[in-house]
């Protein structure tokens, strides 16, 4: 099933340390004030939404996350209870 931009929201905003802030005045996710995803309508987008999976989505939002997040919260996304 297709994800949305709702399954965005849900899932960035699980991770640790983020905040939802517009961007280009599109919905934005970020990580100790760095910009890790945002959604828009244009052509050539990274993702397309239609075009991924749930356990997909999670694994690009998660690998964008980890590269812009200090290295506490990486550690804290990996504890069992994380």
């Amino acid at each position: 099933m297709p994800v949305t931009g709702a399954d965005v929201r849900r899932i960035a905003l699980a991770l640790p340390g983020v905040v939802e802030r517009a961007s280009y005045g599109t919905p934005g996710w970020r990580v100790s004030d760095k910009l890790f995803a945002r959604l828009h309508e244009q052509d050539g987008v990274l993702v397309r939404l239609g075009a991924i999976d749930e356990p997909e989505l999670r694994e690009v939002l998660t690998d964008a996350w980890r590269a812009r997040a200090p290295k506490r919260l990486v550690a804290e996304l990996a504890e069992p209870d994380g």
